[in-house]
């Protein structure tokens, strides 16, 4: 009575946003979703824009929490190369093999210079509650959506999206912000530090913003990483090592392993050919970009000579689950006592011919994609509750069928939605 769909996009980032606030629920910490569905709402993006991702802000030190919530769900790592694993300091992925979407936990966002406990406390006084498949969660405002949305165009002007992204933002901070989301929004670029990155998109909307006489560190760091390529950070890398280390550095950089190859470039695992194809692309690009990037550095060493060393890579250590291998197990129901409908999410496709289900604390994180019947039982669920006996005289009166006729179908179905976490023990 289950159906084996697969989840579209939509609604499997809904449903993922459903899944990572009880999460944060169960791990007892706090979480901000950023962008998503939510930019659309606020008439930040159009409403047609759909996610690839989730991306979830919490706490540096709530980070392993949320980790280890996911992991128990069934969501791994995804894996990346050492050149990803080096440079992306801000943020971790997870994915699952039944979920369309990867799920990006944050404990800082690139652009906010504060310290990350500051900046995620500035954005969670301007939060404001947002339901994702029936399930309410924390959004930043629409001023502080504003700006994360800026600094995310900003992290990479090159891209034809994200040029879009802030052309947009322009013409809606004069056309599309009232006074006090204006003035909010410059008192939000300030608490997180956003000043000196978003510096030239201020005077380019003619209301200039402070920044410090000289460049800072962080704010030099973060031009490196804005850059079209990752030739910045490797020389970056390069600088800040010695001896055999730094000639692994540059042999890495200019020989990456084939799995770091697959990871970057996955045309590359299509056979030798794309391989070589894309090794020649790859030198190609960081030869012509290689000028730009030694200016860069310059630039920054300038700004690092007046602090200390900064080491890049991952500041953020990911905590092993120690509770990994452990699952969580469902106490079957009383064959006597009518189960209870367990905390879920529930999305429906634009058709309105499929119900995916989320229940919200199964550990495998399955999603069940409930049609025609299984639908109609369901909802009837929501209206009679799950006594067998009321179930079946609903159901009776819904498709005006016997009631003998109708009863082994409810139970079946009753039994199914047990072992797949959606009913549990009254």
């Amino acid at each position: 009575m289950l159906a084996t769909e697969s989840m579209p996009m939509k609604q499997g980032v809904s449903l993922a946003h459903a899944l990572c606030q009880a999460v944060a629920d169960d791990a007892g910490v706090r979480a901000l979703f950023l962008k998503g569905p939510t930019a659309g709402q606020q008439r930040l993006r159009s409403t047609t824009h759909v996610s690839g991702d989730v991306d979830v802000l919490c706490l540096p030190e709530d980070l392993a929490a949320m980790e280890a919530g996911l992991r128990a769900r069934g969501w791994r790592l995804r894996p990346v190369s050492t050149a990803a694993r080096e440079f992306t300091t801000h943020s971790v992925t997870y994915i699952h093999d039944s979920w369309p979407c990867d799920i990006d936990l944050h404990t800082n966002f690139p652009g906010m210079l504060a310290d990350p406990s500051a900046s995620f406390e500035a954005l969670w006084s301007s939060r404001e509650e947002h339901s994702f498949a029936g399930v309410p969660a924390m959004t930043p405002n629409r001023t502080a959506q504003f700006l994360v949305l800026l600094l995310h165009g900003l992290r990479s002007p090159g891209l034809a999206r994200n040029t879009h992204e802030i052309a947009t933002a322009q013409t809606m901070y004069h056309d599309g912000l009232t006074d006090d989301e204006r003035a909010d929004l410059r008192a939000l670029v300030v608490a997180t530090g956003s000043a000196e990155p978003t510096q030239d998109f201020f005077r380019r909307v003619g209301d200039p913003i402070d920044v410090p006489a000289r460049p800072s560190v962080g704010y030099a760091l973060w031009q490196l990483k804005t850059g079209p390529s990752r030739t910045e950070s490797w020389m970056l890398l390069a600088l800040r090592t010695r001896g055999k280390q730094r000639l692994r550095v540059l042999f890495r950089a200019v020989v990456p392993t084939r799995a770091d190859m697959y990871a970057d470039h996955p045309e590359s695992a299509q056979g030798f050919t794309r391989l070589v194809s894309a090794h020649r692309h790859r030198l190609s690009r960081a030869a012509r970009l290689a000028p730009r990037a030694v200016r860069q550095i310059l630039r920054a060493r300038q700004a690092l000579r007046s602090t200390q060393p900064v080491v890049p890579g991952r500041l953020l250590s990911v905590v092993e689950d120690a509770g990994a291998n452990s699952r969580l197990s469902h106490s079957s129901p009383s064959r006597t006592t009518a189960p209870m409908v367990a905390p879920h999410a529930a999305e429906w496709t634009d058709d309105q011919q499929i119900l995916f289900v989320l229940p919200l604390h199964s550990p495998t994180s399955k999603v069940l994609a409930l049609r025609d019947t299984a639908a109609a039982l369901w909802t009837l669920i929501q209206d009679t509750g799950t006594s067998p006996e009321q179930l079946a005289s609903a159901a009776c009166l819904h498709w005006q069928i016997p009631a003998d006729t109708v009863r082994p179908d409810v139970e079946v179905f009753l039994s199914q939605l047990v072992d797949w976490g959606a009913l549990v023990a009254a």
